[in-house]
Formats: structure tokens, sequence, C-alpha cells
């Protein structure tokens, strides 16, 4: 097990999945299969391995309570970490638990003392035709930089883990993922795979805003997908996929179901570079039941809307001896923000990792993403926003278990109802500086 590799992944700034589920399925049809990777770093058939490890943090944010009214805050947040990975001749499995305690300047109720991140991955091959993998991530916590690092230290989730979950101005306290899928080789070149996916967000309340009911509070998300994959070469492959979503926010308040059948196709003429589409029509059904002690508002609000449209996008990616860049563009249905509930997604995004010495690594992202509700309908239009999310960050390694990180976010989210001077519109910065020690030590069988 190299070390190096595990200590070029605990960087403070965390590499954004910048794929969506269905671009993801491109890479051969193998779907959250292609996505199981240690939290480390490791490859799921690494030896058995015990992490052990502590990580303290220091950061401030200009306006911590996403607030018309600026509340700048400071935080020191001590993180235990643990992780098992055990491999066997038909199955892997990985475990990481990593909780976190903190200490804040500034007055939140909301502001939560204790965060928890949790996650696993498991990947089973039944025969030599047939395999199942699981991934499940809890992220509890309203610390803005625990979204930021549960996506290095969690598996990732594809299109429950895009760039959007990190540009969120209104963090989740609650975000639970699921996914699951199977995978049957027909032939040396043809695949089935079938998969569902599950997501569970609670939001943190704001008393900032005028709009009817203050906020949806939560959403609930999950999608079915089953398609066809088949490698034509060396360098191509391409497939079909169906896809059935299922997205409520509030209790019913909002609620949208959406089918589409897109076409993929991924273009690879060498190992450092890749190219991945998906496109196809998509029909949405959305009904908003939001309640208001205003008839008219109620009346604006209580609308529904269905018809076709279309999804798709793109995605790059190359890795150099030293470097490594990737950029997406993707159109998409999404869940949207306490405030919206599922909405039409435009989301573009740029990673740059850099190594600068042996010890030393620069991570760069810059994305913005515009959401808009599915169709014309009275206020929830009103209520599309726009967010912008930039960082960059430096980490370096000193002996065989130090890490030490420093990391700059910048968010901006587009403020969309003119009418309420209340309604949140976010504009600040986030910086922290980090420590951590870890140790892996190897499992006899």
């Amino acid at each position: 097990m190299s070390t190096t590799a595990i200590f070029r992944t605990l960087t403070f700034l965390c590499a954004v999945a910048p794929f969506c589920l269905r671009a993801q399925s491109v890479a051969g049809g193998t779907g959250t299969a292609a996505l199981l990777r240690s939290p480390l770093g490791q490859s799921p058939r690494a030896p058995n391995v015990l992490f052990l490890g502590m990580a303290t943090s220091v950061s401030y944010d200009t306006n911590v309570a996403n607030t018309q009214n600026n509340l700048p805050n400071s935080q020191y947040t001590l993180y235990p970490q643990f992780g098992l990975s055990i491999s066997r001749p038909r199955w892997t499995s990985l475990v990481t638990y990593m909780p976190g305690v903190s200490y804040s300047s500034a007055s939140i109720p909301s502001y939560n003392a204790v965060s928890q991140m949790f996650g696993a991955a498991f990947q089973y091959r039944a025969t030599k035709r047939l395999t199942f993998s699981l991934l499940n991530g809890f992220l509890s916590s309203s610390n803005p930089f625990d979204s930021l690092r549960a996506t290095s230290v969690l598996p990732q989730f594809g299109v429950l883990h895009t760039p959007t979950a990190v540009a969120w101005d209104y963090l989740p306290k609650t975000n639970e993922q699921a996914a699951l899928d199977a995978t049957y080789s027909l032939s040396a070149r043809t695949k089935i795979q079938v998969g569902g996916a599950y997501n569970y967000i609670s939001y943190q309340d704001s008393s900032e805003s005028n709009l009817p009911g203050n906020a949806l509070r939560q959403s609930n998300s999950g999608q079915f997908t089953f398609g066809l994959f088949r490698t034509s070469g060396a360098h191509y492959s391409s497939g079909v996929q169906y896809t059935g979503q299922q997205l409520d926010a509030g209790k019913g308040e909002v609620r949208t179901s959406a089918q589409s059948i897109a076409y993929q196709l991924q273009y690879s003429p060498r190992p450092s570079f890749e190219l991945t589409a998906i496109i196809g029509p998509q029909h949405v059904d959305t009904t908003y039941k939001l309640r208001s002690a205003s008839d008219a508002i109620t009346n604006v609000l209580n609308e529904h809307g269905t018809g076709w449209s279309w999804m798709g996008g793109g995605t790059l990616s190359w890795t150099g001896r030293r470097s490594g860049l990737s950029a997406s563009l993707i159109r998409q249905l999404s869940t949207g923000n306490q405030y919206q509930g599922a909405v039409r997604q435009t989301l573009a995004n740029v990673q740059v990792q850099q190594q600068l010495t042996k010890q030393t690594t620069l991570n760069s992202f810059v994305g913005y993403n515009i959401n808009e509700a599915p169709f014309s309908v009275g206020s929830p239009t009103r209520l599309s926003n726009n967010y912008l999310s930039a960082g960059t960050g430096v980490s370096r390694k000193f002996g065989n278990k130090w890490t030490m990180s420093v990391t700059y976010w910048y968010l901006r989210q587009d403020k969309s109802v003119a009418s309420d001077p209340k309604f949140y519109s976010g504009d600040h910065s986030r910086v922290a500086f980090s420590l951590s020690y870890l140790i892996a030590k190897p499992i006899r069988r």
C-alpha cells in the first residue's frame, strides 16, 4: 500500500466529483461499481487495512449565518478518523467514520457543536458475469467545510455528489445518500446495468425569508436506471439508458416525477484522456401545493405543470504525470434548495489538481450552476437562483503521517425575488487551516 497515495487524498480541499451518474455510467456501463473507491485514495482491492487518525481545523467565515447582515464566525474543530478496508477474492468492503467536535465564536442556535460523517461501500462478484455494488453515505453538520471534507472521505456517488452539493449556501444539516446497482455481462463487450439511488436532505432553518412556510425544510429524491452498454474497440463505448426519478420537497408540497431515455457515448483515445457525453428527451410532471395565509400567494403557488424537455451534457477529464484536469457541462433535474423543490439545473464545473512537489499538492475548482423551475408557473419560477462556488487549497505532507492544508472557498448566490428585500442572497468567503495525522495498519486475513 502506498503511503504517498494516502496523503495525497487527505487534502482539505476535496476533489469534487464533476460527473452526474448518467455520465459516469458511460465509463464501461459500470455505474456505481466504477465509483467504488476508498475514501483514503486506495483501490478496494488493496490489502486489508485499518486507518486511525486525528485532524484539527480552524476556519473563518465572513457570513456564516447566510443572512443580509453579515455575521462573521471563527470555528475550531477536532476530527477523529476511523477507517477499515477489507478485501476478499469475491468481495471488497470499506467503512469510514469521522465525527467532529466544534466550538464557534458566534452565537448561532442552529449551529452543530457535534458533526458526523459516515460512509460505507461494498462490492460483491456473485459470478464471473454478475456484480453487485452498494454505497451509503451520511453527513450531519452545519459546518460549511464539512461538505467539502465529506466528498473526499466518503465514497463518491456521482449524481448524489455533483458540485451542487458543495455550492449550496443553504447547507443541509442532514444528508443521507445511498446507491445500489447490479451489472451483468452478456458478453466480453456488452453489459446490462440496473441501479437505484436515494437521497434525503433536511435543511437548516432561516429567519431571513418572508416566503410562505419559511422553508420546505426537507427533500427526498430517488431514481431507478436500466441501461444497455457496449464497448466498440479499444477507444469507444456507448449505450442507452432509461431513468425514472421522483423528487419530493417538504411533505408533498412540491412533487416532481420524470422519465428519460438517453444515449451515452465515451471516447478515450489514450488512458490519460476521456470524453463522455449523454443526451436524451425527458418528460417532467411537477405539482405545487404550497400553503400560505395569503389567498393571493396560495393561488399563485398551487399550480401544475407537465411537458417534454431534454437532459444531457458532456465531461472531459485529463491526467498527466503531475497534474490533472476535469471539466463538465450538464443539464439535469435536481432537488434544488429548501425554497424551490425540484429544479432544472445547468451546471458548469472545472477542477484542476497540480503536484507542485513530491510533498505539496495544489487543488482548485470553480463551479457555476443555474437552477430554474421546470416550468414557468408563477412564483416558483422567481425562486430560481444562480450559484458561484470557487476555491483553492494547498496541502503538504511532513514525514509519513502528518499533513497540513490551507483552503480558501468563495460562494455567491444571486437574489431572484426582487419584491422581497429579505430574500436570501449569499456572498461570503471561507478560509481554513487543517492539520491531520493518520496511520495505516495492515490486518492479516
